[in-house]
C-alpha cells in the first residue's frame, strides 16, 4: 500500500510535467525573414535618427531593449545639454547584412543622406555629406522584436554594398 501512495504522487507530478512539453515548443521564438528584418532596422535606424533630432531616448523605447539604449543616453543627454540636434535628410537606407540566428539576427544597415549638428548657438549650421553602416542585432523578447545591440561600424568593417 505504501508503493501505491508514492505512485499516486509520481503519476500527477509526471503527467504534469508531460502536459507542459509542448507549451515549452509553443515559446519558440518566430522565424524572423530577411524582408521583415529589414523592416525592424530601418524602423530602428530611423527611432535612432529621431532620437537624435529630438535629444530624447523617447523614440528607441519600443524597438530597443534598455541594454542597447544605455549607450546613447550620454550622448543624448549632452545634446540635450546643449540645446542642440543632430539632423538626418535625403537619406537612403538599405540592408547589406543579414545572418539569421536562433531567436533573430545580425543585421547591418548602410545610410547614406545628408547630417548636421544644429545647436542655439549655431541655427544654420551646414549640412554634411554621410555614409555610414550602422550594426543592429535583433532578438525576440517577451512577445516581441527588439534591438539588443546597435553601433556603427568604423569603415574597415564594413560590409560590402
Amino acid at each position: 500500500m505504501r508503493r501505491l501512495g508514492c505512485l499516486a504522487l509520481l503519476l500527477p507530478a509526471l503527467a504534469f510535467g508531460v502536459a507542459c512539453l509542448p507549451v515549452s515548443a509553443a515559446l519558440r521564438p518566430p522565424a524572423l525573414s530577411a524582408a521583415r528584418a529589414t523592416e525592424l532596422v530601418m524602423a530602428a535606424d530611423s527611432a535612432r535618427a529621431a532620437a537624435f533630432a529630438g535629444a530624447d531616448p523617447s523614440p528607441l523605447r519600443p524597438l530597443f531593449a534598455d541594454a542597447a539604449i544605455a549607450p546613447l543616453l550620454p550622448e543624448l543627454a549632452d545634446l540635450h545639454r546643449h540645446q542642440a540636434r543632430i539632423e538626418e535628410r535625403d537619406s537612403s537606407r538599405r540592408l547589406v547584412h543579414w545572418a539569421p540566428l536562433e531567436g533573430g539576427g545580425d543585421g547591418v544597415l548602410e545610410v547614406a543622406g545628408e547630417e548636421r549638428v544644429v545647436s542655439g548657438a549655431d541655427p544654420g549650421a551646414r549640412w554634411s555629406r554621410i555614409v555610414r553602416q550602422w550594426f543592429a542585432s535583433l532578438r525576440w523578447s517577451g512577445a516581441r522584436w527588439l534591438v539588443v545591440d546597435a553601433r556603427d561600424l568604423p569603415p574597415d568593417q564594413w560590409w560590402r554594398s
